[in-house]
């Protein structure tokens, strides 16, 4: 539908992957090299990109989330609205 940039999709699988390690695995936590390399993929502020996993979660997420709850304001800025349609049927 186009409501989501192709980097917020692939923000929101890496967000998803890290919960589901959390909720999936025992001993988890943000020193977990996986985790790590996983919060390593998410685009976050330059204030965080030397940051720890968490951190780097943690911003990623909240950027993800105030883009997304902006998202419907933005699309109602871009609604079409109805037009008038050719029709071979007003002829006949």
């Amino acid at each position: 539908m186009g409501l989501i940039t192709d980097h917020e999709a692939q923000q929101c699988d890496s967000l998803r992957k890290v919960r589901n390690r959390f909720a999936h695995e025992v001993e988890m936590n943000f020193s977990t090299d996986s985790v790590k390399a996983l919060c390593n993929n998410l685009l976050v502020p330059e204030r965080d990109k030397d940051g720890d996993a968490r951190r780097k979660f943690m911003s990623g997420a909240m950027m993800t989330l105030i883009a997304l709850i902006n998202r419907p304001h933005e699309v109602g800025k871009r609604r079409l609205t109805p037009g008038e349609w050719k029709s071979s049927l007003a002829s006949a």
